[in-house]
């Protein structure tokens, strides 16, 4: 009486994992396809990481302006969306006065809106210079602006470039992008400068950073501890933060929040 017991239980769990293993067999395509995205993925990260592990650090430099000398379309600019600088030009106006004598130099004019909110102000000024890695952005903007014998532009790089002095220098959405850091940014524009003069740029808020999976665009976040510190015993006085609310993501709708950062030359 027991063996025919066990056999029928032997063969109901024999019938079992046969279901099992037809269910196993019929999820194993999806499974598949699945391993071969992550597989991907886990190639792509490699493929950058490799990259940057084998890279010297002029290289990584070179490798953070490769994006910003092409010819981007102006939403990439700004998180997928046109904004205007109205917002920024607000916090600008709380730090300086403008006058007819001001001399105004911007890094990475971008599609010209911090100028475009200036002009619909008809805030005064002497001339204005703009400064862009790309020479496409230059060209559209020399065209757009051509009717003011004000305001020119030129393809140079922050780090490189110095001018006569300014009596205001301002920048939003590029700081951030600016490898390792700012500081060698701030330290060329202190050449341009007069004693006095200010300084209104922006940067995403929080910490860290690094390249995108698409391995040339650098972005970097700051906390303000972090900005503290990094103009402690600089050339650099009159620390002010604020927040500026730019305008909306393109894609998530979001609001996008920058921290504004305004200082003054020493000397």
């Amino acid at each position: 009486m027991t063996a025919p017991w066990r056999l029928s239980v032997r063969s109901e769990r024999s019938s079992e994992e046969r279901e099992q293993l037809l269910e196993t067999l019929r999820d194993l395509p999806s499974q598949l396809a699945e391993l071969r995205r992550e597989f991907g993925e886990f190639r792509q990260e490699f493929r950058v990481f490799r990259d940057l592990f084998l890279s010297t650090r002029q290289d990584l430099w070179e490798r953070a302006r490769t994006r910003w000398k092409q010819d981007e379309p102006d939403t990439s600019l700004t998180w997928g969306a046109r904004w205007t600088g109205d917002a920024f030009l607000d916090l600008v106006c709380s730090r300086y006065q403008f006058s007819h004598t001001t001399r105004i130099l911007e890094v990475g004019p971008g599609y010209g809106r911090l100028l475009d909110a200036l002009l619909s102000r008809s805030l005064p000024f002497q001339n204005y210079l703009g400064i862009d890695l790309s020479e496409s952005r230059v060209q559209r903007l020399k065209q757009k602006y051509a009717h003011d014998a004000r305001i020119q532009f030129v393809v140079d790089d922050v780090e490189k470039f110095s001018c006569a002095p300014v009596d205001l220098a301002i920048s939003s959405a590029t700081f951030s992008h600016l490898f390792p850091n700012f500081l060698a940014a701030m330290a060329s524009l202190r050449r341009s400068l007069k004693t006095g003069a200010v300084v209104c740029f922006d940067v995403s808020e929080g910490g860290g950073g690094g390249f995108q999976d698409d391995g040339v665009t650098f972005g970097r976040s700051y906390g303000q501890d972090e900005i503290r510190t990094l103009f402690d015993g600089s050339n650099f006085g009159d620390l002010y933060l604020d927040h500026v609310e730019h305008g909306r993501d393109g894609v998530t709708h979001k609001p996008v929040a920058m921290l504004f950062v305004s200082c003054k030359r020493l000397r």
